[in-house]
């Protein structure tokens, strides 16, 4: 590869790799949510009392994620 092939492809990567990390890191925070969302469903209903009185009522006031069918 020449200078300017090295130039580009660089250039290219620069443009490329935040796209693919951002991509990475948003379905990290959805598989998160949707873990977090499988065991607060689980609980009982004092459990789920006590985590809401500890979090402030914040674990569970965050938008749900839509559902797949």
């Amino acid at each position: 590869m020449g200078r300017h092939e090295d130039d580009v492809l660089r250039k290219v990567l620069r443009k490329v790799l935040p796209c693919l990390q951002n991509n990475i890191n948003q379905k990290k925070d959805m598989w998160y949510k949707l873990l977090i969302q499988y065991f607060y469903k689980g609980m009982i209903l004092m459990d789920k009392s006590m985590i809401d009185v500890a979090s402030g009522r914040a674990l569970m006031d965050q938008p749900q994620l839509p559902q797949k069918i």
